[in-house]
């Protein structure tokens, strides 16, 4: 892990792929699509939740990619990357169940996790490459990307979103 790390240059490293980038931290990159098989609601009972390791694992996977999608953008929201990758990994990895459960990112400006996490978990979200270019994914988060449950961007506005969300799931359910 760390040896390898110490054989590249920190522009070296800096240029590789978030998927090489793992590599050399980690010695491998084990889990390009660690959500497959999401759960659905008639699974969650079947299936083991991930363990501590395997989900500090996810979440750095999850930086990774959010860090790479910042560097190709030039801007962007180091902070939410960093801080919250092990939080949101955690809900996608053991407990949102896709088809039923909705996750909205009050914080917009953390568009790059939310993409990065929907990414590996198999969302058709197109390329990470492309975050804040014309034509690619935009800034923050837009309804109609596969997996963007609401357009967010001002903080706090996703709280009534989500609101509004499951009081329009708890009315039509009766």
């Amino acid at each position: 892990g760390a040896a390898m790390l110490c054989e590249h240059s920190v522009q070296e490293v800096m240029d590789l792929s978030p998927v090489a980038h793992l590599a050399a931290l980690e010695g491998s990159y084990p889990f390009i699509n660690f959500f497959d098989g999401f759960r659905t609601s008639h699974e969650i009972d079947k299936i083991e939740t991930w363990d501590y390791e395997d989900l500090k694992d996810m979440a750095n996977s999850v930086r990774a990619y959010a860090l790479h999608a910042l560097r190709m953008a030039g801007s962007g929201h180091v902070g939410i990357v960093l801080g919250c990758a092990d939080i949101i990994t955690t809900i996608y990895a053991n407990f949102l169940r896709r088809g039923r459960d909705r996750f909205v990112l009050s914080a917009g400006h953390g568009s790059a996790l939310l993409y990065s996490v929907l990414k590996l978990s198999g969302y058709d979200i197109g390329e990470l490459s492309e975050f804040r270019r014309v034509g690619g994914l935009p800034g923050h988060p837009e309804y109609g990307i596969d997996g963007v449950d609401a357009t967010t961007g001002p903080l706090g506005q996703g709280v009534g979103n989500a609101v509004g969300m499951a009081l329009a799931e708890k009315i039509n359910c009766k």
